[in-house]
This record gives structure tokens, C-alpha cells and sequence, in this order.
């Protein structure tokens, strides 16, 4: 296995601004992410606020040997009481088999980054992966994308459970799992490995009660002996801890749902993109009833579901909090905040949307009396097999060429170069003489009447789109010529550039556990990565 950084350039204008350090994009935060001492600067901040540990750990305890924790997992979370202790934290929702390796490189970064910072300031640094539990998109997680000759297919997990359930309470039936699993196997060739790897997904089908059992569970065997603590944000005993965090944010609603109004304006008028969409007049909180999630707005004293199908008084809304706190969840914005006043954050990862929203929450925090904590991108990684990597030497294709922007244009371009003659220069030639000769007749037809010279402009484009009909029926014959090789740039797209994106957005780990076995990735998971360092690339 060789381990190799990957320098990345960013198109976006507003990672790229963030990660270059631009004071424009800088001040919509409190720390600079890159700067010098900037995580001793926050535990310096943090030691002067006061966490509810106790209660906070007896729920991860409880959560995390339900999960089938090992003793460096619970050990861990017995350090987070001590005073001193801190987390560097992330989140995803509880993916099918973890899902997307965007998951899996998330929690690397984070398990990286508290490894390194224990060291550098001598306190305990605990990684926490927050399991975004109470979020309800199903569609979102319900498939895994699975290799089949030489492309990914989408492989659906069905429910027969109502939609408007929270992934948290989508119970597992467990036949209906065990047959979908076993059909997500079929796509990986028999190894050495797959037997044992079928047999604990199995083990843990049985052993779990809904998709965010089934998660984590795989996610403690992954990560077993890295001290990785994880929290589900759907869960009933979280849920009772954030009581009185629920009273602050009803409390301050309006001053936070102003400020993040604002802050979001503020960040278009000066040209950056962040993809959340927010009013002056929401509440940022959800309120279940009968069984659904309602999304709330503030209208003077009284939260209005969006749809008018609840209305609610302050005091009531805050005797929910206090009485069935579990009625209530957070949306993108307050769940940032909530995430804070739990955990004595260090640091949190998100991917690259996340970190562009968390631009509009700095007034939030500060409005519960808060500093948002340093917000770093997470580490990604690319991972090449052999058979890839010949592909790329063979074409001369690069690395980075072939992981930002995939291998169409070399693709392409070998295509042409096997034409003798070359018929795509020969046609748009002729295509070019087509329109000077024709032009005597539109000319002709013009002097004539109107609906004459529309028919010669018509007739000219007939002309055109039949001589580009020819174009494509020439490559269709060159396609099937060289059908071998293409599929060789095809195999390279699906595993480099899945679907015009990064692999990790698209690749399920399972594929890579199957060829090489879990202890290869255990050994990889323990490496140190820069948290300044935001691509390698994986030759395994």
C-alpha cells in the first residue's frame, strides 16, 4: 500500500477563498482554520465553558455498548468527563452497508486529527462520529452503488415503512435485509475475505433494530481498538439531554434566525454560492405530530407548522421541551448549535457544502453565548487498484487529470487519432463548404419572397444535420472497432470519476473490504494524515 498526497484544485470560489485563508471568507468564522496555534487558541476558549458531562456520557455508554462498543470506545467515553477532555467531531446519516466512502474518510480525518492533537496539547482528544439519525430523507440512503461489468449500479433497498419515519425509527425487517444484502454480495467476486465479511453483516442484521443500529454496529467492527465514540441524534436518551438546550434555542429563536438570514445575504451579495436556503421567519426547528415531522416558522408569539397543520404559543412549545423533548429535532441550522452545547468541540469536519453553511451560523453561536469551533474540510481519498493503475500508465493519463474531471477528453482524443483519414476534420470542412456554396441559393430565394428564403434556410439545416447523422454513424462503427479499449477508459471513469465526481461519493467500502480484507484498511486507518492536506491517493 502506498500512500500519496494529491493536490486538488478547487473551482468553487468559496473553498477555494477558505482554504487559501481569504479574510473575506475568513471573518464569517471565528478561528482560521490554518492558522498557527489555532487549535490551542480553542481549548484555551473552551476551558472556560462548562459541558453536562455526566449525563452526556451515561447516554454514550449506554448507546455505544448497545452497539457492540470494544473497551477503547468505552474507555474513551469515561475520559470525556474529565473537565479537560475534547472531541473533534463529524457527522453523516447511517448509510447501507456505512454507505458512500465519504463516511468512512470522515471518520479517518477525525480519528487522525484527535490522535495528533492529544499529543500536542496533553489533554484526552476524543473522535466522535454524530450519526444523523433524526434526519428523514430515506431516498438519500437507501442504495448502495455496486461494480457490474465495468460500471456501478444502484442497488435499492426498498421500505415498506412510511416515509415521513426519521431513519432512527425505521425498524429493520430482518429477512427483507438478509435478502438484500445477500443480492449486494453477488456484484463482488468470491475471495478469501467475502466469506467471513458476509457472515458478520449477517451477524449484525440479527443483532440490530433499525438502520442506525445496523450502522453503527459495522462501524464499531471497522473501527475496533481506534476509541471512536458515536452518538445517534435520533435517539430518544439524546433527545432528554437536550432538553434545556431546546429551551435556549426557542428562547433566542428570533436573534438566531435573523443573524443567520443575514449572515446568508450577506455572503451572496459578495458572490459565493452556500446551498441552504433559509427565511426570515423560520424557526429552525421541527415539531412531530401524530407521527410527522413539521417543519416550524415564527409568526410574533406563535410557531406556525409551514403548512398550517399546527400552531403552537412560546410557553407551550417551551413545555414540550421540557416534558417530551423528543417531539422536537433540528434542521441544518440548529443542529450545528446543538452539536456544540453537548460536546467540548475541538474541531468539526464536514464535507465541503458543510463547511460553506457553517458560514452563516457564526451570529448563532454567538447568540447562545458560543464561539463556532475551528470548521475544517475533511481528508478525502482515492483509492487505485493495480488494474487501474496500469489503465492510467498505458494512456498517459495523470492521476489528479483522471480523479477531478474523469477521462472523456483522453478518451476522445484516442478515438480521433486512430481515423485515417481524419473524418471529423474532413466533415466539419465539408460542413463549412456546404454553407458557401448554399448561400447562392438563399440568396436567390431571398430576392423571391419571405417564405422562400425560410425554406432555403431550412433546407440548409436538413443538409447539415444529415452530414452530421454521417459524423455519428462513423463513430458508432469506430466504437464497435475499438469497443475493447473504451471499455478500458469506462473502467477507469467508474472507478476514478463515478457518476462526475469524486470517488468517495459513489464507492462503497465493502467493494474494497471484499478484494483485500479488513486488516489492510485497519493498518491504513491508524496512518497519520495532515488535516492541511485535503487528497491522497491510495495504490493498493
Amino acid at each position: 500500500m502506498v500512500i500519496e498526497p494529491l493536490t486538488t484544485k478547487w473551482t468553487n470560489p468559496f473553498i477555494k477563498d477558505y482554504i487559501q485563508g481569504n479574510e473575506q471568507i475568513l471573518n464569517f468564522y471565528d478561528y482560521s482554520p490554518y492558522s498557527k496555534d489555532v487549535f490551542r487558541k480553542r481549548k484555551e476558549d473552551l476551558d472556560k465553558l462548562v459541558f453536562e458531562r455526566d449525563v452526556l456520557t451515561d447516554v454514550l455508554m449506554t448507546l455505544n455498548k448497545n452497539w457492540n462498543a470494544d473497551n477503547v470506545t468505552l474507555q474513551n467515553i469515561e475520559r470525556l468527563e474529565q473537565k479537560n477532555s475534547l472531541v473533534v467531531i463529524g457527522g453523516q446519516q447511517a448509510g447501507l452497508l456505512t454507505g458512500p466512502m465519504l463516511s468512512i474518510h470522515k471518520i479517518i480525518s477525525i480519528i487522525s486529527l484527535s490522535k495528533q492533537q492529544e499529543k500536542e496539547l496533553g489533554v484526552p482528544v476524543i473522535p466522535v462520529f454524530w450519526i444523523a439519525g433524526e434526519d428523514h430523507d430515506y431516498d438519500e440512503i437507501n442504495h448502495v452503488f455496486l461494480p457490474k461489468e465495468g460500471e456501478l449500479t444502484k442497488h435499492i433497498y426498498p421500505s415498506s415503512t412510511w416515509n415521513k419515519l426519521s431513519i432512527s425509527e425505521r425498524t429493520i425487517i430482518e429477512e427483507e435485509l438478509k435478502k438484500w444484502v445477500h443480492e449486494a454480495f453477488r456484484y463482488f467476486e468470491e475471495t478469501e475475505h467475502t466469506y467471513d465479511l458476509y457472515n458478520m453483516v449477517d451477524r449484525v442484521i440479527e443483532q440490530s433494530h433499525n438502520l442506525v443500529d445496523f450502522f453503527a454496529q459495522i462501524i464499531h467492527w471497522l473501527f475496533k481498538e481506534t476509541g471512536l465514540v458515536l452518538i445517534d441524534s435520533g435517539n430518544s436518551l439524546v433527545r432528554k439531554i437536550e432538553s434545556n438546550l431546546f429551551i435556549q434555542m426557542i428562547e433566542k429563536q428570533p436573534a438566531i434566525s435573523q443573524s443567520v438570514y443575514t449572515t446568508l445575504e450577506n455572503l451572496r451579495t459578495r458572490g459565493y454560492s452556500v446551498s441552504v436556503e433559509v427565511e426570515e421567519d423560520d424557526a429552525h426547528l421541527f415539531y412531530h405530530l401524530h407521527g410527522e415531522r413539521i417543519l416550524l416558522k415564527r409568526k410574533d408569539d406563535k410557531w406556525i407548522g409551514k403548512n398550517q397543520e399546527c400552531e403552537l404559543s412560546t410557553e407551550e412549545l417551551i413545555e414540550i421541551a421540557k416534558t417530551s423533548p423528543e417531539r422536537l429535532s433540528n434542521n441544518v441550522v440548529t443542529r450545528p448549535l446543538m452539536q456544540e452545547m453537548l460536546f467540548p468541540t475541538l474541531a468539526f469536519y464536514g464535507g465541503m457544502s458543510e463547511v460553506a453553511y457553517w458560514g452563516i451560523l457564526k451570529g448563532a453561536f454567538h447568540h447562545l453565548d458560543m464561539k463556532m469551533p475551528p470548521v475544517l474540510p475533511r481528508t478525502s481519498f482515492t483509492w487505485i487498484e493495480r488494474k487501474v493503475e496500469r489503465y492510467l500508465d498505458k494512456y498517459g493519463i495523470p492521476i489528479e487529470q483522471a480523479i477531478m474531471s474523469g477521462v472523456d477528453e483522453y478518451k476522445m482524443n484516442w478515438l480521433k487519432a486512430q481515423l485515417a483519414p481524419p473524418l471529423d476534420l474532413m466533415i466539419d470542412e465539408f460542413k463549412e463548404s456546404i454553407k458557401k456554396q448554399h448561400q447562392v441559393f438563399q440568396d436567390i430565394a431571398a430576392s423571391w419572397r419571405p417564405d422562400m428564403e425560410n425554406y432555403a434556410e431550412k433546407n440548409l439545416e436538413y443538409i447539415l444535420q444529415q452530414t452530421e447523422n454521417l459524423r455519428n454513424q462513423f463513430h458508432r462503427e469506430q466504437e464497435r472497432d475499438y469497443s475493447q479499449t473504451l471499455n478500458e477508459f469506462d473502467y477507469l471513469n467508474a472507478h476514478l470519476y463515478p457518476n462526475n465526481g469524486f470517488q468517495e461519493r459513489s464507492w462503497n467500502i465493502f467493494y474494497f473490504l471484499n478484494r483485500f480484507g479488513v486488516d489492510k484498511f485497519r493498518t491504513f486507518f491508524n496512518e497519520d494524515y495532515s488535516y492541511k492536506q485535503l487528497h491522497y491517493v491510495i495504490k493498493l
